[in-house]
């Protein structure tokens, strides 16, 4: 069996349900879907390549199936991005309503056209669009395929002509001319359609009745005229109509017209119109007027513009009046003009007064009636009965006022425009005529100045012939002005010459103007100096020269006294040793001596306007603080002030001095501030010298306690070295204690150092002095100091240094401390620098040293540097930096050096090292041979020996220690007791060998008394001085005491054995003499 036929109703269905299929009915079913796919490839081509701007959404929500291309360039979506999302999402609808609104209407009608829209574009702005949209069936879902027509741009359009329709209507009706306007009908007749108000002032009818009406019956006056036909071909051609001279006369307005027509639309035509009447009328004033007065000048020009006012304008009065008065609130009438004739001027004050206004509001004002009334206070207006009033202001070219110009009459004023312009068209001539009245009063009043000035003026032409010569001129150079218009320059000057004429006149053209000193020759001889200002200037087309000569004759005077005052302050200024320094108010160097440049480092030449504070560059001595000079005290103070004690002055290179410094202020005669004076002077050696006074008297007082200190300490010592150096001896040197009373020594020599660094700080440490050359000394002791260390030495030490007297034991010590201090400046190693020299020390030297010969050695090292607020206080007892140390090691140093008669300082920086410079008298004896030492050797002996000691310690170790090396000792306290027993000995036949006596006993006799009583009962008294400490020089100088031997505390047992050795060894003095100390 074949396949059914599709009945015809079938087809129809399915033509229904596809309405944009044309598929023949007899199609098989997979025919048919083939057409279909095919038919949809169609539509969807058609929908994407329409120009129109096209989308298919669903009815239900508005969500976007498709939208075409057009649609994308219009509003600015994209498919991909838009494609499922609904039109309220994506804002294309200002408001969900829209979209509803068109849904119902398809749903309810089944299609809508050109429904205006307004949309959003993907960037929010506005598109006007006409919507048609129609059901479709898309996707299985009930969608709207809506077409859009962008009509932006034509509501733009419609917009801008309402507007412009708008501002039209709006100018039309605030428009000051009368306007007119006319339709052109199908027949060609014109039909009046309106009028603006400013038409019902000029013709004197209300237009809104003539509306609807032919121009011929609306205006029979213009109905003889060619205007109809003229407004006609405006509107036919599209040209713009210009007539004047057109005459009109009705019932309520006369008067001649000008006409300017042009097209406003299609068949319409506006014409505006200007009455020429009041125009006419002002042209006929101006031209009167100006035939009347404009000839004249000055005061005649403003008598005949009053009067011509007054008639051609029909008032009662006119006149023109100048600003007077130191407030120029004052009017002077130039010209006045009323009742027929010219009237007086007179003066009155502008309050109260139109003229006020008039003035201050710098612009016209119009009263046309009751002008008296609106100002009661003004007697000229209420005397006189005037009415109106027209006045306006006389303004300069640079718009100041000069005056008024004003017209008035007794009746109200009908005509107040036309007298307002006719005021303003000849205020510009009424304002120039009162400037060139207020120039010629200038130009008289410059000729007198000039004329009368008290510095001569002259005028030349560029040959040098003399123009004009004022009177102070005139009298200098004794001619008259007749005379010198016929000279020049040349005639009156001996020394001017061409060259040098137009040399000046180059520079004048090259500057403009020249200043100089110069001298006026009169023909009487005389000379008269005068400063010169001399301009070229170029007037009518030519060029001139101006020169004004002041008479400079007393400054000339003034000049040479102050060069004169100055030359002797300046004489003055480099006689005296201090330095002095000169400001301005402001601060500013005017003045430098030549000492304040040595002090300071600037050359006045340098220092010259620079400010005091840059060249004065001060620190405070104890804070070394910057100090600011007080210039505001110094400036107000009449007498010198002393500014702080020890100011630091920076010089320019960075070095420093102490200085004293003073500052006043400079007044001139008139008691006026000019300015401070300055003065400084140098105090750096004074100050230094100072400080060693200062050192030395605490050196002095801080010995007298080192002093006692020591003796106590040495006398201590005594008891303990003394009896370990015993105790040693007895000792078997294989018992393991000899090492323990070996460290003890060790321990207490150590300690017997110090205590000679106390006894060498004191008075007590008087050097034993040898002749000798330090070389070796330097050497030795720097070499032993170094040992072990990371810091080497380098000597500079000349052969022919010159021998010296010292205590060498003392400058061992010096040296040994300055290395010490050195190594330890330098913990990262280095090298310690050591140089010698002779050299000599005059009497102006600023060393606190005698004048003479002297042996210099000076110790540099690497180190860290001293801070500069240390440096006053390194040679203090006791200070010191170091965590160890007892702070003896410099003030020895110090004291050891003024015990020499020498001296020690110290330069320093941070970080640049430290060198210590000592100074030594050179000796003129001769350096002995150094006989080779022998070994230490205990010796014995034997005699019997008395010792004087007050201490118990010390008899009993020295009783012990004489007993161990063999002799037989006897002790006692004092010297009463010792003198007692020494002659009761010799009296048994049984005298002392030796005495050994302590030279101090506090509250008895000492060694220094004992030995004179000893020396007059047996002047050959063997007598040997022992003490820890002593304020006389006995110790180094015993032979001239009667004492043939020294023992210092504290001793040991070797000490004790080889001075009785030595004492005993020597032969018996011949002579019985006692020394020359002892008899003193």
């Amino acid at each position: 069996m074949g396949k059914p036929k599709k009945t015809k109703k079938q087809n129809k269905s399915l033509k229904k349900q596809h309405p944009f299929s044309s598929l023949p009915p007899e199609l098989t079913a997979e025919q048919l879907q083939c057409q279909l796919a095919h038919e949809r490839k169609q539509f969807e081509k058609l929908f994407q390549e329409s120009p129109a701007p096209m989308a298919i959404t669903r009815m239900s929500d508005g969500m976007v199936f498709a939208i075409n291309h057009a649609f994308e360039e219009l509003f600015g979506f994209q498919a991909d991005t838009i494609t499922g999302s609904t039109t309220i999402d994506i804002n294309l609808f200002t408001d969900r309503v829209q979209h509803e609104l068109l849904a119902h209407q398809v749903q309810t009608l089944g299609s809508v056209r050109n429904l205006p829209l307004e949309l959003l574009s993907q960037t929010g702005s506005r598109v006007s669009v006409l919507a048609g949209s129609t059901r479709l069936r898309f996707d299985n879902e009930d969608c709207l395929l809506t077409i859009f027509q962008d009509v932006t741009e034509l509501r733009e359009n419609e917009a801008a002509a309402a507007l412009g329709r708008e501002r039209f209507r709006t100018l039309y009706d605030a428009s000051p001319f009368p306007i007119h306007l006319y339709r052109l009908e199908p027949d060609h007749t014109l039909t009046f359609i309106g009028g603006n108000p400013a038409a019902d002032e000029l013709f004197g009818t209300d237009h809104s009745r003539l509306v609807g009406k032919p121009l011929e019956e609306a205006f029979p006056e213009l109905a003889g005229t060619s205007l109809s036909d003229r407004y006609r071909q405006v509107i036919l051609e599209g040209n713009v109509l210009h007539e004047q001279g057109i005459p009109f006369d009705s019932v309520r307005f006369q008067g001649i017209l000008e006409a300017h027509a042009f097209k406003t639309g299609p068949d319409t035509v506006a014409v505006q119109f200007r009455n020429l009447s009041g125009q006419i009328r002002l042209e006929e004033i101006i031209l009167n007027i100006t035939r009347g007065a404009s000839a004249a000048i000055g005061d005649e020009f403003f008598l005949l513009l009053v009067e011509y006012l007054c008639r051609s304008l029909q008032a009662d009065y006119a006149m023109i009046g100048e600003r007077v008065g130191e407030e120029a609130d004052t009017i002077a009438t130039v010209a006045v003009y009323g009742d027929g004739g010219i009237q007086n001027n007179f003066s009155y004050d502008l309050k109260g007064t139109p003229c006020y206004h008039t003035i201050f509001e710098r612009a016209a004002c119009s009263y046309p009636d009751k002008v008296h009334a609106a100002f009661p206070d003004g007697i000229f207006l209420t005397n006189m009965g005037i009415q109106g009033y027209v006045g306006i202001p006389l303004l300069s070219a640079q718009g100041d006022v000069l005056g008024i110009m004003a017209v008035m009459t007794r009746t109200p004023l009908q005509n107040a425009r036309l007298i307002e312009s006719v005021l303003k068209i000849f205020a510009a001539r009424a304002s120039a005529e009162l400037e060139r009245r207020h120039q010629e009063e200038f130009l008289r009043l410059a000729r007198f100045s000039i004329e009368n000035a008290s510095e001569a003026i002259f005028w030349y032409d560029l040959s040098g012939r003399y123009l004009y010569v004022n009177e102070a001129g005139r009298r200098a150079l004794g001619y008259s002005l007749d005379e010198l218009q016929l000279m020049h320059v040349f005639d009156t000057d001996p020394r001017a010459t061409e060259e040098g004429w137009n040399a000046m006149i180059d520079a004048l053209r090259r500057k403009g103007s020249t200043h100089h000193e110069s001298a006026l020759f009169s023909k009487f001889g005389r000379e008269l100096p005068v400063e010169v200002r001399t301009n070229l200037r170029r007037y009518a087309g030519k060029e001139y020269i101006f020169a004004f000569a002041h008479d400079i004759s007393e400054r000339k005077r003034a000049d040479e006294m102050i060069a004169a005052e100055k030359e002797r302050l300046a004489v003055t200024l480099r006689s005296i040793n201090d330095g002095v320094i000169t400001t301005d108010v402001d601060g500013n160097i005017v003045l430098i001596n030549r000492v304040a440049e040595y002090l300071t480092g600037w050359r006045q030449q340098q220092a010259l306007g620079r400010s005091i504070h840059e060249i004065f560059q001060c620190l405070q001595d104890r804070t070394r603080a910057p100090y600011e000079l007080p210039f505001a005290d110094a400036a107000g103070a009449d007498q010198f002030q002393s500014l702080p004690n020890h100011l630091i002055l920076v010089t320019k290179d960075g070095r420093e001095r102490m200085i004293s410094a003073y500052a006043a202020s400079i007044k001139e005669r008139e008691s006026s501030f000019s300015g401070i004076v300055l003065v400084f002077r140098d105090i750096t050696e004074q100050v230094r010298m100072e400080e060693d006074i200062l050192r030395n008297e605490k050196l002095e007082s801080i010995g007298v306690l080192a002093g006692g200190i020591a003796h106590d300490f040495n006398n201590l010592l005594t008891g303990i070295l003394g009896n370990l150096s015993l105790a040693h001896m007895l000792m078997n040197p294989e018992d393991r204690v000899v090492h323990k009373i070996e460290e003890a020594i060790k321990a207490s020599e150590r300690a017997k150092e110090l205590a000679a660094q106390l006894l060498t700080f004191s008075k007590g440490g008087a050097p034993v002095k040898k002749t000798l050359s330090i070389q070796q000394i330097i050497m030795d002791s720097a070499s032993f100091s170094l040992r072990g260390s990371n810091v080497r030495c380098t000597f500079d030490i000349p052969e022919n240094l010159l021998p010296v007297d010292v205590d060498p034991g003392q400058i061992n010590q010096v040296v040994n401390n300055l290395i010490i201090n050195a190594d330890q400046a330098m913990p990262e190693g280095g090298t310690v620098r050591i140089r010698a020299e002779n050299v000599v020390i005059s009497k102006h030297s600023s060393l606190p040293l005698r004048p003479g010969k002297y042996v210099l050695v000076a110790i540099s090292d690497e180190g860290t540097g001293i801070p500069a607020k240390l440096l006053p206080k390194i040679f203090d007892p006791y200070f010191t930096t170091k965590t160890r140390g007892s702070g003896l090691g410099l003030s020895t140093v110090y004291s050891i050096i003024k015990r020499h008669n020498g001296h020690v300082s110290v330069q320093s920086a941070l970080g640049r090292g430290s060198t210590f410079t000592i100074y030594l008298p050179a000796s003129d004896q001769i350096v002995p041979v150094v006989q080779q030492t022998l070994p230490e050797v205990l010796h014995r002996g034997k005699g019997r020996i008395l010792v004087m000691d007050d201490e118990d310690i010390i008899r009993e170790i020295a009783g012990e220690i004489l007993s161990y090396l063999g002799y037989t000792p006897s002790l006692c306290r004092d010297g009463d007791e010792a003198l007692k027993m020494y002659r009761q000995a010799a009296e048994r036949k049984e005298p002392y060998d030796a005495v050994i006596m302590d030279l101090t006993i506090p509250g008895g006799m000492g060694g220094k008394e004992l030995i004179r009583h000893l020396l007059l009962f047996d002047p050959k008294v063997r007598a040997i001085v022992s003490s820890g400490y002593s304020n006389d020089p006995i110790l180094a100088f015993f032979q001239e005491f009667g004492f043939q031997g020294v023992i210092l505390k504290p001793y040991r047992a070797e000490d004790v054995s080889k001075v009785l050795h030595d004492v005993l060894a020597k032969e018996p003095e011949k002579d019985d003499q006692i020394p020359k100390k002892i008899r003193s």
